[in-house]
């Protein structure tokens, strides 16, 4: 489905648009049609065959990995591990590292919680975590750089902020951590399915994202990406009989680990999470990624030009082509947020209150009539 496509061939994919406008992808999106009906074809066949048809999961998870390697243009699905979450992948990399008193984490100081949580929980264990406060600077990534040396094991961020939108430069931050032998960790849940991301020329070496958000899959599923040089020194930081490089092979004392990115995966995977996550990220990619995010950037810029022509509305998200993804947040006046919040739930339309403002976040099918209704609602509202 391209973003030329009919407003009845986007109906028809997402029904959601018939009961009301979500500009809340940011949070949770709702599921496309083929994800809807990939899990019911999943239900009815493990309800009649049971375990008869446990050889087509297996093959479906493959197609999962070729799926998300061919989102973030990863060299290989080999690279992907299943994961249940952002939060899980984060951990799967602080826990396969050898850590030692001295070491130090550069950090953003207003990332989501997610991503500064089980940073900090090293200082028990010596490691220094350097919150940078990198939007403060007229260079954000120039002041993150800033922050490295020879003792920084990795540098963590979050490609795009949860509140307001900023993206940061990937390309510049991945560039001087591969120069450095410094690991770059992306956290891009607010990034991967509303833009491009490529692991390669960026030079990203982890990735992790749930799927709930922009990638329209399931809560309790997630990508995690390590480029195959960090993995080879990441160690498991669980163990179980998943992880194995011949798994089936029950009675082999010697028991290897996968080399790939199954030895992330300790323990039995959740198949119908699987499946929906598969479902999500096809319809993604047969948009494809090119249309889905100029169609998302539009949305955004749609956005901001209309926010800017209401009076008593102030945009909070940077108007910088380069830095804009798929948020955009505007205050309104003192105790009005609420007000406007309530008058766009009234007409079926659902943001929600992030930092002191409102953030809205449309999805590439979503046309240019619903941002239409969106600004004329909040300019009614206010």
């Amino acid at each position: 489905m391209k973003t030329n496509d009919t407003e009845g061939a986007r109906a028809e994919q997402f029904p959601s648009q018939a009961h009301a406008i979500w500009v809340n992808h940011a949070t949770l999106s709702p599921w496309p049609r083929e994800t809807m009906a990939a899990v019911q074809d999943y239900a009815s066949k493990t309800h009649l065959q049971g375990p008869l048809v446990y050889s087509e999961w297996m093959k479906m998870a493959n197609r999962l990995r070729e799926a998300a390697a061919t989102l973030i243009s990863a060299e290989s699905a080999r690279d992907i591990s299943l994961l249940h979450n952002t939060t899980t992948g984060i951990n799967t990399l602080i826990g396969g590292l050898e850590w030692r008193p001295g070491d130090n984490v550069v950090t953003l100081h207003e990332d989501f919680p997610s991503n500064t949580l089980p940073w900090l929980h090293l200082q028990g264990r010596g490691v220094e975590i350097r919150r940078v406060n990198a939007r403060a600077a007229d260079r954000p990534e120039m002041e993150l750089l800033s922050s490295l040396d020879d003792r920084t094991r990795v540098l963590a961020i979050s490609s795009v902020n949860w509140i307001d939108g900023y993206r940061l430069r990937l390309d510049e931050l991945g560039r001087a951590c591969r120069d450095a032998g410094i690991i770059f960790f992306v956290d891009a849940i607010q990034h991967l399915g509303a833009l491009k991301l490529d692991v390669v020329r960026e030079q990203v070496d982890v990735v992790c994202a749930g799927t709930h958000k922009w990638l329209l899959g399931p809560e309790g599923m997630g990508l995690f990406y390590c480029r195959e040089a960090v993995r080879a020194h990441l160690q498991p930081a669980q163990l179980g009989w998943h992880m194995l490089q011949d798994r089936m092979a029950f009675e082999q004392p010697d028991r290897a680990i996968a080399t790939d990115g199954r030895r992330f995966e300790p323990g039995t995977p959740n198949r119908l999470g699987q499946v929906a996550m598969l479902a999500s990220l096809e319809v993604l990619l047969k948009a494809g990624t090119d249309e889905v995010e100029s169609a998302i950037l539009a949305h955004s810029g749609h956005l901001m030009t209309g926010l800017d022509a209401i009076k008593r509305v102030e945009l909070m998200s940077d108007r910088e082509p380069a830095r804009r993804s798929g948020i955009v947040n505007f205050q309104v006046n003192a105790g009005q947020r609420d007000r406007v919040l309530s008058r766009l739930r009234e007409q079926n339309v659902y943001a929600i209150a992030r930092g002191e403002g409102i953030r809205l976040s449309p999805h590439f099918y979503q046309g240019e009539e619903v941002i239409n209704r969106v600004l004329e609602i909040i300019e009614h509202s206010v």
